[in-house]
């Protein structure tokens, strides 16, 4: 999916990606959203001066991921308050939550976290 978001947005307007994927069964399982080893988000940060608005990219991303992983249930997001708190008030635009039964290093490959 990781590599889906970089063939939609434009080099230009990304800024960053961030993916989270699964828990770890401990404490720190209450700093995440992720419901279980089956779930991830992803975050994309655009760049203040992006040419495309996030809502074309939401769009592109929703096509694309239909087609590519249609197993996969996806939401899209876009930057609130709360986030814009969290993001020292620069909102993360894309906000996409994973939940599926395939494999997530298909889904976020390629990845320097995850073996191919």
């Amino acid at each position: 999916m990781e590599q889906d978001i970089r063939d939609v947005v434009s080099s230009h307007d990304m800024n960053m990606i961030v993916s989270n994927i699964g828990i770890t069964p401990d404490l720190s399982a209450i700093y995440t959203s992720n419901s279980g080893m089956h779930t991830a988000f992803i975050q994309v940060s655009l760049k203040e001066d992006h040419k495309t608005s996030s809502f074309a990219y939401m769009q592109r991303l929703r096509e694309r991921f239909a087609n590519d992983f249609p197993e996969v249930s996806t939401y899209f997001q876009t930057g609130g308050l709360v986030d814009s708190v969290v993001n020292q008030g620069k909102p993360a635009p894309i906000d996409i939550r994973i939940g599926a039964v395939t494999s997530m290093n298909r889904l976020l490959s390629p990845s320097p976290w995850l073996p191919g």
